[in-house]
């Protein structure tokens, strides 16, 4: 947490409790101890939501490419019948020459 081992933060607290005295420092930690759950809240809340644009734009891009390949799947499939045509004929050329 903040690079900060379990023995500076015994000191902080030993510290704090000296300054703050036995009065108020409960609730001041008690207040520090939710402004740092809210910090956690928010951040967990932060790349929730990065996460979930981040898989809507992958989503995106899946849909995207799927549509381009349909697209190339019926063009070829359009090129077919000229392709066959082409070939027909290439076929013919040479047979009339062989003839």
């Amino acid at each position: 947490m903040f690079g900060i081992g379990g023995g500076e933060l015994i000191v902080i607290v030993i510290i704090a409790f000296i300054f703050l005295g036995p009065e108020k420092f409960p609730g001041i930690a008690k207040s520090f101890g939710k402004s740092l759950r809210n910090f956690k809240d928010t951040g967990t809340e932060i790349k929730k939501t990065i996460y979930e644009e981040v898989k809507k734009t992958d989503i995106d891009k899946i849909n995207i490419v799927k549509d381009l390949q349909s697209e190339i799947q019926k063009a070829k499939e359009d090129l077919n019948p000229i392709n066959d045509k082409l070939n027909q004929t290439i076929d013919e050329v040479f047979n009339n020459e062989n003839s």
